[in-house]
């Protein structure tokens, strides 16, 4: 009997899925690594990465302070403090600002580079 419950709950244990690296983050090229990633923060690096795997193919992104949060695991503070000296480092470049009634919403900032 205590082999049968093992064997129960072997079967019913789901498999751990395994994926491979590319799926998990963005392909960034070595020579942009190089050149940016060095001159770059902890914070600063993980919300460009992910405006870089946000983005659409013209270089446009528009996700939330929120889901940088959520993202990156970062607090507010720290996503807006990055975000504003990637804005002055040139990598982001701010497009438009959503405006709902008389509150702000959400921002569309598009790469530097592309």
């Amino acid at each position: 009997m205590a082999n049968q419950s093992r064997d129960n709950i072997a079967s019913t244990t789901p498999a751990r899925i395994v994926f491979p690296p590319c799926a998990r983050h963005p392909f960034i090229p070595a020579w942009f690594r190089d050149l940016v990633v060095r001159n770059l923060s902890g914070s600063e690096w993980k919300v460009l990465s992910v405006y870089i795997a946000r983005a659409n193919i013209h270089g446009v992104a528009y996700p939330s302070v929120g889901g940088l949060c959520a993202d990156t695991k970062l607090g507010i503070n720290a996503v807006k403090r990055a975000r504003t000296r990637l804005v002055a480092m040139g990598l982001l470049v701010e497009i438009a600002q959503e405006r709902h009634g008389g509150k702000f919403g959400q921002k569309t900032f598009r790469l530097g580079w592309k």
